[in-house]
């Protein structure tokens, strides 16, 4: 049996993959996923989703207070409870948000992920074109 690798995926509501298009001004959610390769991640340990050119524009006002406002953003796993942290309201620092895992640790297969916008509010994609490299940088500070 082979070992789980970390993999991050982009999803735009069913548009899945390692890079994807949408259509300027729809309407969605967007969800970023990463799966954790054989060290897994330590309790206190997570990923941060950083955008390096310019910001990640998954909407304009990203904000986790109101489920029912615009650009809501979570982030789950399908092991322990993840806290999200520098999901700024500031415009100029829309470019960052950092996931960080509770005891146990997030274990080898196991996911953690984002998501901005809902089914009652979902996110709309600006009208311009950008390209979202998914590749996983996982600092060893952050690994189990």
């Amino acid at each position: 049996m082979s070992e789980p690798c970390e993999k991050v995926t982009i999803a735009f509501d069913d548009n899945v993959g390692e890079a994807i298009r949408v259509r300027s001004g729809s309407r969605g959610i967007w969800r970023i996923t990463y799966q954790a390769g054989a060290r897994g991640i330590k309790p206190g340990g997570g990923i941060r989703i950083f955008r390096e050119t310019h910001k990640f524009h998954l909407g304009m006002v990203k904000q986790t207070e109101d489920p029912n406002g615009e650009d809501y953003c979570a982030a789950g796993s399908d092991g322990p409870t993840v806290q999200l942290h520098d999901v700024p309201l500031f415009y100029k620092r829309l470019y960052i948000a950092r996931l960080v895992v509770d005891s146990p640790g997030l274990q080898a297969g196991q996911h953690l992920w984002f998501t901005c916008g809902t089914r009652k509010f979902p996110a709309t994609v600006l009208p311009f074109e950008e390209t979202v490299n998914t590749s996983v940088s996982l600092p060893p500070w952050l690994s189990a």
